[in-house]
């Protein structure tokens, strides 16, 4: 499963592809949605989005064309297009060239990627991933002592929490990022501010992703808002992963479905999404 550069497709296509061994590619939703988010930015929609519920709505339609049926994308774009609100037309339009394909008299033309490349109809059937991360299966493992975070960084590597002790500061998540890298993935940092994390869990829920969940383990504002000490500490805290719709709690060492996890009352500190190495943002 891959991102949407046309390079690393070929490069892949090119080293894995022989005539007994066909390549077989697919595109990651994940990658999809934020091919769709970076042109609502440069479209300048990105207010609209946030603020107007009704108009995140109809951005959500657009990447849910990768349910469809392949042979239906086209019709369901199409039926899609007209009753959107014309300040979404260049965003469509934008859709349609890369991956759709423009429709003209005689068919539609060769988008960028393929729909075969990213549509999500038939591994949803299989019930197989659809981002990069849900491939990784993440076990549960109980920390021992104050090591939330190197426990979390274990779980997600599949090593032991020793294995990060001492190489990485627990107060810095660059350094997290940083111990990752050699197994192939980083942490990309998720806008927030300090609300209460059911307020994002929905949200994160939808993207089907893995994260890792930092929150404030006091209910105090004072303490919350307070002044970071030299070594960065301000209160409490503590880590948890979001693996699609499960936290994985190194302190209970065991899943719990995500808007049942007392993470939800808590006021959030850091949200990050692990991301492939070589994504084009990260820490």
């Amino acid at each position: 499963m891959m991102d949407f550069e046309r390079s690393s497709i070929n490069a892949f296509a090119d080293k894995f592809t022989t005539t007994t061994n066909p390549s077989i590619m697919s595109g990651s939703f994940f990658y999809l949605q934020n091919s769709i988010q970076r042109k609502v930015q440069k479209f300048g929609l990105k207010t609209n989005y946030e603020q107007d519920p009704t108009f995140a709505h109809h951005i959500n339609k657009i990447a849910a064309l990768a349910f469809l049926h392949p042979n239906d994308v086209g019709q369901g774009f199409d039926d899609l297009f007209n009753p959107l609100p014309q300040i979404l037309h260049p965003l469509l339009n934008y859709f349609e060239d890369t991956y759709v394909g423009r429709n003209l008299l005689q068919g539609r033309s060769k988008p960028m990627f393929e729909i075969e490349f990213w549509n999500m109809n038939q591994r949803t059937t299989d019930l197989l991933m659809r981002t990069n991360n849900s491939a990784e299966g993440v076990s549960p493992t109980r920390q021992t002592g104050p090591h939330c975070v190197s426990t979390v960084l274990a779980m997600l590597t599949g090593k032991k929490p020793e294995d990060f002790q001492g190489k990485m500061n627990t107060q810095d998540p660059c350094s997290w990022s940083r111990v990752l890298q050699p197994y192939g993935m980083k942490l990309a940092y998720c806008p927030m501010d300090v609300r209460k994390l059911k307020f994002y869990m929905d949200k994160l829920i939808a993207f089907d992703d893995l994260f890792t969940l930092s929150y404030y383990t006091t209910l105090d504002p004072k303490e919350i808002l307070a002044d970071p000490d030299n070594a960065g500490w301000i209160t409490g805290s503590h880590i948890v992963i979001l693996h699609r719709n499960q936290i994985i709690d190194p302190v209970l060492g065991r899943t719990t479905p995500a808007l049942e996890h007392e993470c939800n009352d808590y006021h959030t500190k850091r949200i990050f999404r692990v991301v492939p190495c070589d994504y084009v943002r990260g820490l």
